[in-house]
């Protein structure tokens, strides 16, 4: 029993340490030689990177094998496009005024990248869900108008106009 835990302990330390080398690229696809494909021109979210760094994360703790602080910033920081490196290095420049000329975000400490990363996932997260609500049209909306409709003033106002229709077509025998 005790060595079919190590065995399955160490096949899942083996399969996190697979995943941090081709970090942020999921397992699922391979060539023929059995490597990992890493389709071109696929550019990651800053909330893909972040939720596939939180998996990982919660797959180490599972396999009891620890990630580095400077192997989770490569990770990161192998995983951005030119375009969202730049928009966390000014980012950076911006709040910590004493950076300046050539910035490595290899040299940033863990902690900061990562709240960098997940202040500009949480827009993504923004946009992703008003993409959504575009995509649904007004159907939500509109839903959601019915409901308001239903409560508050203008519930007793139906309520009133129903006793009055009722009262006066009580009065008027014809």
């Amino acid at each position: 029993m005790k060595q079919e835990y190590s065995s399955t302990l160490l096949a899942m330390q083996l399969a996190v340490q697979e995943r941090v080398q081709v970090f942020p690229w999921l397992l699922d696809h391979h060539d023929r030689n059995g490597r990992v494909v890493i389709l071109s021109g696929v550019v990651l979210s800053f909330a893909k990177i972040d939720q596939r760094l939180e998996d990982l994360l919660l797959d180490s703790d599972d396999a009891e094998w620890e990630i580095t602080d400077p192997a989770k910033v490569i990770m990161i920081v192998n995983a951005l496009t030119d375009d969202q490196r730049m928009k966390l290095v000014n980012s950076l420049r911006s709040k910590l005024p004493g950076l300046g000329g050539q910035l490595d975000l290899r040299q940033i400490d863990y902690a900061t990248l990562k709240k960098e990363l997940e202040w500009f996932a949480s827009f993504d997260r923004d946009a992703e869900i008003k993409a959504r609500q575009r995509q649904s049209g007004g159907r939500e909306r509109a839903f959601r108008g019915q409901q308001r409709r239903g409560r508050g003033s203008g519930g007793f106002r139906n309520q009133e106009n129903r006793q009055n229709g009722q009262r006066s077509s009580q009065q008027s025998p014809s």
